[in-house]
């Protein structure tokens, strides 16, 4: 199995035990929360605080600010087991008054009998809050002002959680257009329908993806699509998305309709999956919220930074943000927090009022959920604390914004803090609503800040009362600031092409790359000049602006009808290849025959032509054969198989429009068997047999690069690629023994954690009786080790090679063998599957 994405630490067996860092299972006792806060670090002149704790706060997962500067949390005393029924459920969301000292002055519940409460997003004056309960996100309503919640609404049905209680909905964050984003987690699969929208399609989303949503459950789309675990999440001030991810990479600045990494489906979608903004890992694949820090209490060096919580290396890591063009770059710094507590979980981390970072800290012997059983009796439910990390001003100013004045609310809108903006945004947009147009258009008009703008903008846009006057004088804005919210708004909005296109030229990166997003959401075969033209200029470093150019064109071309009336446009060879790039990303009939049309133009990398005729042969409803079965067989002489991949696909579409086969593709077919026939023979090396008899034969047998030693890598037979359930025995023909045989194993027999059942294995058999004269089991590692048997006693005798992959499990159930040192056996030039598939 591939390795999960909660624990990725390095265990090295000898100091293994000396490490509690490195344990499943911490072997170290609880601390209370004033022995925890003790053994914290943090930089000179930071100081944590205990904001709450055990017994009043238990096992706290999100956290979010209301418009009355009050704490929310969502604890969970159930996770990570969910409740067998209704009487059964006992999580809550509490509310969280601070006083001066930082410290919580008072606690209330405002919900409970909930189900693993993971998101939350407390509305205004906190009357009203959305959160996730086990398996829809709901509206609970505080009616009659007693500070607890007594009427619920479903706002969004249909959450997947059958398959892992850590990837559900979590990290609720309102953005500047008013929408409300999210994280979907790994493993489960949802298909979420909007109540307000009951005639609606579900949207249908597999494990790690990124949504938005509308506060009163009228529409719910998908923002991204991939990432592993996304379990954090956080904004700039420039309207910037930042999620945390498990396993992939701690960092992403998302890019709206992007396809990212993700464990169990393929993410590309033709155009290749959207660029990373970092490499490294901090230590550890567990990594949860994530903060852009936005304000002015810490020092300089600490502002625009982004902060992480790291549950299994319990840090809280720290990254600088450095850019090409548009597109950032996390430079790693020295770690925000460490403790020498093992217990600490930092599970979230949002930006205060304050201008301090607020802390979930899960406290908890136990964090993984595929090493160490649900059930485990060491998992604690009952701990848990929140803590704040500031910089020199341990108290704590009041702030409550909840009934404060349009003026009052324009002045929060230049606040250094970008919280304090956006609770200032939403109060105007959502309490006072068309009372605040007219001072926000004067302020546009006047002499208001650049922060007091584009906040402004947005209110305007939520209300919808912004026009092309005021929308047009933004988009000429001295400050580059305004300008990208301007090519926001066009972006959402259904006019301003006009202003997209001039922000194509712009002398800011970002508005480039706004106004190129701002063309995506809007087809039109007009845009498909001005964007190749940029395309062609771009620097290739800035690939943030890169993909999401490719992501435009590629919407250009969408529509019904727009490769009719892009024959009109007039192509350079270099721009029919770059709109080849954006037509394997596009399943229809109308891709396939533009590159179809193109295909000797597109004849010079053979790498890339590949990719284009496969989607041709696969979508076009009436191929010209004789043609493409020439150029197949100039260019593809030696690769057999994607011929017959190739062919398959025609066969298959002219059976599917009931038209017989043409002659040109038969005389092809009848090549290209006689071809595989051969082939066959010459395959007769190895042979696989399934384990069960009686199954169909699913061979996980293939070619597979893997890291050998050190740092080398070499292509090894592997039974990972057909999956980790997959099961089946390689036997290789017979050799006369060698004295001294090596060769290089990887691979596992179940969770590290667990014991060991040796049912992946590697045998040497004598020929005549069978024997087993040498064995080898995986190294339980993902790198492949060199494995040395010494035969002198069975030297000259005819042996055979068994290669068993037994392991029917989910996970860490598979090996990878080759490199054999002399080499007894040729290994298959083809995987035995491939033989048998031809």
């Amino acid at each position: 199995m591939t390795r999960w994405f909660l624990l990725a630490i390095v265990l090295a067996s000898p100091v293994f035990a000396a490490d509690p860092f490195a344990e499943y299972v911490r072997s170290t006792e609880p601390r209370t929360p004033d022995e925890q806060r003790k053994l914290f670090h943090v930089p000179e002149g930071f100081e944590v605080q205990l904001v709450a704790g055990d017994p009043d706060i238990a096992k706290p997962m999100n956290l979010a600010f209301d418009a009355r500067g009050r704490l929310w949390v969502t604890e969970t005393r159930l996770y990570p087991v969910p409740a067998k029924d209704t009487p059964a459920k006992k999580d809550a969301i509490k509310v969280i008054e601070l006083g001066a000292d930082g410290r919580a002055a008072k606690i209330t519940t405002f919900a409970d009998n909930l189900d693993i409460p993971v998101g939350i997003y407390p509305i205004g004056d906190g009357s009203k809050v959305i959160a996730y309960d086990i398996n829809n996100v709901c509206l609970y309503t505080d009616t009659d002002g007693d500070g607890k919640s007594d009427e619920r609404k479903i706002l969004f049905s249909g959450w997947g959680y059958e398959r892992d209680t850590h990837g559900m909905a979590s990290n609720f964050r309102r953005g500047f257009d008013g929408w409300l984003y999210g994280c979907h987690g790994f493993n489960n699969i949802s298909d979420v329908k909007a109540s307000g929208n009951p005639a609606a399609p579900p949207v249908h989303m597999q494990s790690g993806n990124t949504y938005r949503m509308r506060l009163d459950g009228s529409k719910f789309e998908l923002f991204t699509i991939g990432q592993i675990n996304p379990f954090g999440m956080s904004m700039d001030p420039l309207g910037n998305i930042y999620t945390s991810d498990s396993h992939s990479k701690p960092i992403y600045q998302l890019l709206r309709g992007g396809r990212y990494e993700a464990f169990d489906r393929s993410t590309d979608d033709g155009l290749g999956l959207a660029p990373r903004m970092m490499d490294h890992l901090h230590g550890s694949t567990a990594i949860a919220g994530s903060c852009f820090y936005a304000a002015d209490q810490f020092p300089e060096e600490f502002r625009g930074n982004v902060f992480v919580g790291n549950v299994v290396t319990c840090r809280i890591n720290r990254d600088r943000l450095e850019h090409t063009g548009s597109t950032p770059r996390a430079v790693e710094q020295p770690d925000l927090l460490s403790t020498d507590d093992p217990w600490f979980r930092p599970v979230n981390t949002v930006l205060g009022p304050d201008g301090a970072i607020y802390v979930a800290d899960f406290y908890n012997r136990i964090i993984a959920h595929y090493e160490i059983k649900l059930d485990h009796p060491g998992r604690d439910y009952q701990r848990g604390r929140i803590w704040r990390i500031s910089y020199k001003r341990p108290t704590v100013e009041k702030f409550d914004i909840s009934k404060s004045s349009a003026e009052e609310l324009i002045a929060k809108l230049n606040d250094a803090n970008l919280l304090v903006r956006q609770l200032a945004t939403d109060q105007l947009s959502d309490r006072l609503g068309k009372d605040a147009i007219a001072p926000l258009k004067q302020l546009l008009s006047g002499d208001g800040s650049t922060l007091q703008k584009t906040h402004a903008l947005w209110v305007l846009y939520r209300l919808n009362a912004i026009d092309d006057e005021v929308l047009t004088r933004a988009a000429s804005d001295k400050e580059s600031a305004v300008r990208v919210h301007a090519m926001r708004i066009v972006a959402e909005s259904s006019n301003g092409r006009d202003l997209a296109l001039k922000g194509l030229a712009d002398s800011d990166a970002l508005v480039r790359r706004c106004a190129a997003d701002a063309l995506g959401q809007h087809p039109d075969i007009a845009n498909i000049r001005p964007l190749l033209d940029v395309l062609a200029n771009a620097d290739r470093a800035d690939t943030h602006f890169v993909y999401v150019l490719r992501m435009a064109l590629r919407n250009q071309l969408r529509p019904d009808g727009s490769y009719a009336r892009l024959a009109k446009v007039e192509l350079s060879d270099a721009e029919v290849l770059m709109l080849a790039d954006m037509s394997v990303a596009i399943d229809s009939s109308d891709a396939a025959t533009f590159l179809l049309d193109h295909i000797r133009q597109l004849a010079l990398d053979k790498a890339a032509l590949k990719k284009y005729l496969v989607h041709a042969v696969r979508f076009s409803t009436t191929p010209n054969i004789a043609p493409l079965a020439a150029l197949m067989r100039e260019k593809f002489a030696d690769d057999l198989d994607l011929q017959l991949e190739l062919f398959q696909s025609v066969r298959q579409g002219f059976e599917q429009r009931g038209q017989p086969l043409p002659e040109s593709a038969k005389q092809w077919g009848e090549s290209l068997a006689s071809d595989a026939l051969k082939s066959a023979v010459t395959q007769s090396a190895w042979t696989y047999t399934p384990l069960d008899l009686d199954a169909p034969v699913s061979d996980p047998w293939d070619y597979e690069v893997r890291r050998i030693g050190g740092a080398k890598t070499a292509a090894l037979l592997s039974s990972l690629p057909g999956g980790e359930m997959s099961t089946g025995v390689l036997r290789s023909k017979s050799f006369a023994v060698p004295p001294k045989l090596t060769f290089f194993l990887g691979g596992h027999n179940g969770a590290p954690s667990a014991p060991a059942e040796p049912k992946n294995i590697v045998r040497l058999k004598l020929d005549s009786t069978s024997e087993v004269i040498a064995e080898k089991t995986p190294p339980r590692d993902d790198v492949a080790r060199r494995v040395t048997w010494k035969l002198d006693d069975h030297a000259g005798k005819q042996a055979y090679l068994e290669i068993t992959d037994g392991d029917a499990g989910t996970g860490y159930a598979w090996l990878a063998f080759g490199l054999f040192d002399p080499p007894v056996v040729p290994m298959p030039e083809r995987p035995v599957h491939a033989v048998q598939r031809r």
